[in-house]
């Protein structure tokens, strides 16, 4: 009999507990059902977007001149090494003068040997002592000993090879000692001041572009910087079937930027209107589905969407919400459908319920 009283309140005692237990827990679960979390909403609209994509290149120098001797010798200076910068009209090598100058010295003899000589003949052909046959092949000699004299001269300056611009010394080719005929290359210098990045672009990105347009430029050489260039020439194709066109863009150099780098530019595309864009963050992919919390009364409310085309960060919704709605661009791990939430004020940055 005392067993089984025993036993009794055991149950009784248990039932309670468990009564207590449960009721605890679903006072727990309405505590956080009533808890507002708060959000930022954002307003939908109607937007236009320019379609923006990035190409890349290497960069190169708008203008540039391979520095190239004009006559045969022995290179006997080479001013600069690569990297050098120089000005336009600067002596940069030279070619051993020696041979030259005994040249201009034996143009110089001769061409006095043919001034007395035709000097001879005229006084004669005056005196008609001589034949007028004479007297033309004595003036012809004369004429080009005078020149035979200037293009020894014009020679002698040659030893002395130039800079035709101003600019940097990218490429070095000879060496002290090497001997050289006319058109053998010396250096290629390179004007830094402007350069010149061309890309392809294909024939339904390219008709959006036109010469002068602003752009920017990105160096991976320098990853925080943002450089201003403009389209220089956009250059269609008169041959068929041809995928890709060139589009020439320029840029200061900066006195930093250097040919060969390699740059990206971001140029407009495409321009779209009447598109409703959200945040692709805000989307939730369920099982191949879109979904996203719409703002309403006070509560976020999960709505299934139909998702476009995306931009960058953003995505097209083409079914399932409406100009004017608000949604909820930022996911948090507490939010569920029917979530009481209170809004967030940006200028002062509390939270009110109900509010936007």
């Amino acid at each position: 009999m005392i067993r089984t009283l025993k036993v009794a309140i055991a149950v009784i005692l248990a039932l309670f507990i468990s009564a207590s237990c449960t009721g605890k827990g679903e006072a727990q679960k309405s505590a956080k059902k009533v808890a507002a979390v708060n959000v930022r909403v954002l307003r939908v609209e109607y937007r236009e977007i320019v379609n923006s994509y990035r190409v890349s290149g290497i960069l190169q120098g708008v203008d540039e001149a391979l520095v190239t001797s004009a006559i045969s010798g022995r290179i006997s200076i080479l001013h600069l090494r690569e990297g050098d910068r120089v000005a336009a009209e600067k002596v940069v090598a030279r070619i051993d003068p020696a041979d030259y100058r005994l040249a201009l010295k034996k143009a110089e003899v001769v061409l006095d040997g043919k001034k007395k000589n035709f000097e001879r003949i005229n006084e004669l052909y005056t005196k008609k002592a001589v034949p007028k046959a004479q007297y033309d092949v004595a003036e012809t000699e004369l004429k080009l000993a005078d020149a035979s004299l200037e293009e020894a001269r014009l020679n002698l300056a040659r030893t002395k090879i130039k800079s035709p611009i101003s600019g940097e010394t990218v490429r070095k080719y000879r060496i002290l000692g090497d001997r050289v005929v006319p058109g053998t290359p010396l250096y290629k210098i390179v004007d830094t001041s402007m350069l010149k990045l061309v890309v392809a672009i294909s024939e339904r990105e390219v008709v959006h572009l036109k010469t002068n347009d602003a752009v920017k430029l990105f160096i991976d050489a320098y990853p925080k910087e943002a450089f201003e260039g403009s389209i220089r020439s956009v250059r269609f194709s008169d041959k068929p079937g041809v995928a890709s066109f060139p589009v020439e863009i320029a840029l200061k150099g900066h006195g930093k930027l250097k040919p060969g780098m390699v740059a990206r530019v971001a140029l407009h595309g495409e321009v779209f209107s009447g598109l409703m864009l959200v945040p692709t963050e805000a989307l939730i992919e369920r099982m191949g589905l879109y979904h996203l919390f719409v703002y309403a009364d006070g509560h976020a409310r999960l709505r299934q969407v139909e998702v476009g085309r995306k931009f960058g960060e953003l995505s097209e919704i083409i079914k399932g919400l409406s100009p004017g709605e608000y949604i909820i661009p930022l996911q948090q791990s507490s939010l569920i459908d029917g979530a009481p939430v209170n809004v967030i004020d940006e200028n002062s940055g509390k939270a009110y319920r109900g509010k936007v």
